[in-house]
């Protein structure tokens, strides 16, 4: 409930109001657990994305998938080490 109420609302303070409202009698969550929640919640929606977009295209590079969901490279080695992926490229051997 929090995460889609500080999206909708823009506002920890709001998450607390709806909370109080729809809970009452319960302690609302504090501004930091909120802010918690909602990075969590990023955080897996990137990671989410990011594992789409390789399996989609596993050849990709890791500089073109970090441009593609928006971090950095090195965020993009991190998600990828989560989700034990990784982006391949193909080489071609000659043999003369």
């Amino acid at each position: 409930m929090c995460v889609n109420v500080i999206y909708k609302y823009e506002s920890a303070r709001r998450v607390r109001e709806e909370f109080i409202r729809n809970f009452p009698g319960q302690l609302p969550p504090s501004r930091s657990t909120i802010h918690d929640l909602v990075i969590k919640f990023e955080t897996t929606e990137k990671l989410d994305e990011i594992g789409e977009n390789l399996e989609r295209s596993p050849q990709k590079s890791l500089p073109k998938l970090a441009q593609q969901v928006g971090i950095s490279v090195s965020s993009a080695h991190t998600a990828t080490t989560l989700l034990k992926l990784k982006p391949y490229k193909c080489t071609r051997v000659f043999i003369v």
